[in-house]
Formats: structure tokens, sequence, C-alpha cells
């Protein structure tokens, strides 16, 4: 911490005192030193410091002080005071020592008051007499003669004495506090900690304290010094840790929502910003499942379908951000996921086709290919399989049909009809990153007006333009692991999405994807396949 401190200067008188007895070259090997303060106010006791070093014995020694007009003597102090009881005569004052003084250094104070009304400079004059043996007395005036002492006046007019005036001259201006000869007025920051002064008296800081540049009164691990960097605030104290609602330590379908408590701050003025969310088959989350931030008070996250594996225990963990963005600490949870049931072949008992179905059209029903998930979609009364056309590196291992405005709530940029209803799908590759190449074989001809749709929690609804066969049965989607078509974000092995055929509205704006694609009628997928994989 720096404070303003008066430094007292002094003066310093250094003689040696030649004899004045002509049969005495040599000096007498007396010096003195007196120190007074540079500058004294009105009424002020000044101490003057006295040091006299003699090398020779003296059978006597003195000193006679001629003070200023006013000024009064009150006493000497030290460990060699005076043992002479002062003789004050006007404005002289005479004390000294006798009785064989052996050679050594003789240090003591005298003690003056300044009467009220001085106001200007004064002089002293000091005169040493001694005596070595039974010669005469000698005298020597102390020099400089005088010694100068300055009435601390305010000789500029700011209300500040010399002594306490920086800029003695300057009636603007009388602290530097940095000492970087800048005044406090005109100085933007006064204690030179990289914080303005503004600033640091906006939030309740000192401008004349550098320590609190490395403080951090909120605790959030930032110091004052980089909030004012970063432009947040210093004293915004972190959101409370959210509770977990759901799932907590219990059973979950495969196809769940996390819910959180509520958002607290101790700032009352702060409000819900964004919210991480994160879930993980590890309890210290380095391999992630989904991760998602949401803004403003959402409290509820649905998962993306078929994200979860079944018979699966998860971890997952929430933190809430205040409008100033900084965030609580973690409040974690895990739960188990439920065993997937009334599923047959990957697909919903209900929506399971004829066991001599083969939508592919390669001689083998589908129902006996591990390649194939076929479906009856719960609009428009059509056949859909899903093939991998890659099965030792990835497969479609659950699909089912969709009416995505009971599924997916969001509206915007929704298609107004889905002719066949959406599929939903989770596909595993044999690496998190991986691409796939999947064909969706319809039974019957999509519309000539549909769209390929599909839909994700980040950037919702969207147009997708995959290749469609001449006799609009056959849609082939080039999708690819944490990328496009992977509706959790994340390359994690698993690639799940809700898309399918949809007609938009007149009044319908449409965000879309268009992939590198080739327009190949008859579904050459090896050629395709060959410019996904390996461009």
């Amino acid at each position: 911490m720096k404070h303003l401190k008066q430094i007292v200067l002094y003066t310093i008188i250094a003689l040696t005192i030649q004899p004045l007895c002509t049969g005495h070259s040599e000096t007498s090997g007396i010096t003195a030193i007196q120190k007074s303060p540079t500058f004294f106010l009105p009424n002020q006791t000044i101490r003057i410091s006295v040091e006299i070093n003699y090398a020779y014995t003296l059978s006597a020694l003195g000193m006679i002080v001629t003070l200023p007009e006013g000024f009064s003597f009150i006493q000497t102090s030290g460990a060699n005071a005076s043992e002479i009881s002062p003789k004050i005569d006007n404005n002289s004052v005479l004390f000294g020592w006798i009785n064989n003084l052996l050679p050594k250094e003789m240090a003591f104070s005298y003690d003056i008051k300044a009467p009220s009304y001085a106001k200007s400079d004064q002089i002293i004059r000091a005169e040493i007499l001694y005596r070595e043996g039974a010669s005469e007395e000698r005298s020597q005036m102390l020099l400089p003669d005088p010694l100068l002492i300055q009435a601390d006046n305010d000789q500029d007019g700011d209300g500040y004495p010399i002594s306490q005036d920086a800029f003695p001259d300057d009636p603007n201006e009388w602290l530097d506090t940095d000492g970087d000869h800048i005044g406090n007025n005109a100085d933007t920051d006064d204690d030179d900690d990289g914080m303005p002064d503004y600033w640091e008296i906006e939030h309740g800081f000192s401008p004349l304290d550098d320590d609190d540049a490395d403080e951090d009164p909120d605790n959030d691990g930032i110091s004052n010094i980089d909030e004012f960097k970063n432009g947040t605030p210093p004293l915004n104290f972190h959101p409370d840790i959210p509770e977990p609602v759901s799932p907590v330590s219990q059973s979950a379908p495969i196809t769940t929502s996390l819910t959180s408590g509520p958002f607290i701050d101790s700032n009352e003025s702060d409000t819900h910003y964004a919210s991480d969310w994160q879930v993980s088959k590890n309890i210290r989350f380095e391999n992630l499942v989904y991760t998602i931030q949401t803004s403003g008070d959402q409290l509820t996250v649905h998962l993306p379908q078929f994200l979860l594996d079944p018979n699966t225990t998860y971890f997952w963990r929430v933190r809430h951000y205040d409008n100033c963005k900084e965030s609580s600490s973690w409040a974690t949870a895990q739960f188990k996921t439920n065993d997937l049931i009334n599923y047959a072949h990957g697909v919903p008992v209900d929506q399971n086709v004829p066991d001599d179905a083969d939508l592919d059209k390669n001689g083998v029903f589908d129902n006996q290919q591990a390649s194939i998930k076929s479906l009856t979609s719960i609009f428009g009364n059509v056949n859909v399989g899903m093939r991998s056309e890659m099965p030792d590196q990835y497969t479609v291992t659950i699909l089912r049909s969709i009416d995505p405005s009971l599924s997916i709530a969001k509206t915007q940029n929704r298609p107004a009809k889905f002719p066949f209803g959406m599929l939903e799908y989770k596909i595993q590759v044999a690496e998190p990153g991986d691409n796939a190449i999947v064909t969706a074989h319809y039974s019957s001809a999509l519309p000539d007006n549909v769209l390929w749709y599909t839909y994700n929690l980040q950037k919702g609804w969207q147009s997708y333009n995959p290749q469609i066969s001449a006799d609009r049965t056959i849609v082939t989607l080039l999708l690819k692991d944490g990328g496009e078509g992977d509706a959790d974000g994340l390359a994690n092995g698993v690639i799940v999405d809700p898309s399918g055929p949809g007609i938009r509205g007149a009044d319908h704006s449409d965000s879309s994807i268009t992939p590198e694609l080739v327009d190949n009628v008859d579904n050459g997928s090896c050629f395709i396949y060959s410019l996904f994989m390996y461009r």
C-alpha cells in the first residue's frame, strides 16, 4: 500500500574549528553537525539535533544560540544534555559542560518553539565556546552561518503547505501518489496499478491503493486487474450451484430429459444467461456423450432420441451462467437407462414390416439382414428401409417413424407437412468422427415438392439436399459423426438424427444444408462413397 509520506529534509552543518591561539598551527580536532527540520509551522516545537566530536580533552565546552525574534527556548535533552542550566538572555541561550571532558562524541538536542505569527523563513546563529586545559576561551561560529529554517507556507494557495505539497508552485495539484510527476488531479490512475481511478471508485476500491489490483473480492479466481482488462465486474459473485432435479439416482428411459433446479444468485440484479449441460459414461467426464449450452432461463434439455444406450449408467452435470457470463460450479448426478422394450429388429413392434419385405430389392428379406432396418411409416402407409452401405464400418441399430409435430416443440422453419412422417435413427460407427452413407428406400415415390429436413437443438430446422433417385424412391444421406446430420454434435461414435421429407408452407423461410453430392440417377453409391470418404 502506498501512503503519502511527508519527507523531512535536514540541513547538515559540518565544521572544523581552528583555534585562535597563534601558537597552535594544527586544528583543534573539534567537528560539529547540527540538524534541523526543513519546515516549521506557527506554534510548532522544533527539535534541533547537535553532534560535537573532539579529539582533545577539554576543560569546558559551551554553545550559544541566537534565536529568531519571538522564538522561545524550551529545553535540552538526550544522553549528553546540558550540564549547566541554560542561561537565557533575550534571544540568546547559553548552555555548556565542564570538568575534564575526555575526547568523545557529544550528542544532544534542544527544543525551541515558533510563535503563532511566524510565517516567514527564519535563521538561527550558533557559536561553540571551548577551552583546552588552562587555555583561554576560544570560539567559532557554526558554519554555514546562519542556519535557515523555512516556514511551512502554502505559497500556491491550494490549501497544502510546502511540506505536504508535491507541486508547491501549482495551485491545481498537491498530491502525486504514484510518484510519476503527474498530479493526482490530472493523473487518471493515481496509484499506477493499471486500473483507472473512475473504475476503482465505481466498484468501491481505493484509487490510492495499488495492492487491490491483485485482490479477488468475489473469489472467482480472477483478480481485479484482470476483471478490468476482461471487462467483467470485480464484485460479481458466482451463481449458486444448481440442484439436479431429474434424473437423479434412478432409472430412466433411453429417450430422457435433463432437468435442473432454478437459477439462484446472491447478486440480486443478476439474471440467468445460459447453462452448460454434459453427459458422460465416466464420472470424470473425460469422454462426453453429449454437451450443449442453452440460453436464457431454460432448465430442461431433451436429449436426442436414441443417443443413450439401454441398460447403461450415465453421469450428467449442469452449471448456470449469470448475465455477467460467470458460471456456477458443476452440479453432478447419475442415472441408469432402462432396457429397450417393445422393439423387434431395432424397430418399434407396431411399426415392423412384413417378414417378406425386401425394400432394398437385393433378394434377401430385410428382417434377415443386419445392414438394413425397415418399418412402416406412421403417415402415408409406406414402408421405409434404411440401409448401411458399409455395414462393416457403421450400422443402423435403431429406427422408428415419428410425427415431428408431437416430438419436436420448436416450430420456427418447420415444414407445414410431412407426407411420410420423419425417420429417427441411431447409427453406430467404428471410430468417433467416422463418416457414414445410408440409403432410405421408400415403397412409394416421394412427392415432387418435398425437401429433406433435419432437426437438432442447436441449429433448429434445416433443409438438406440429398441425392434422390430418378424414380424418387431412394434417398442417399451422407452423414458424419459430430458433423452434419448428427444431432448430438459430438464425435462420440454415434450418429443420431431425426430427418425426413417435408413440404414447406408458402411463408416458410428456410435454412438449408447443401453437402457435396453428385447427380447420379442410378444411385451409384460406390461412386458417392469414394467422393465422400476420401475427398
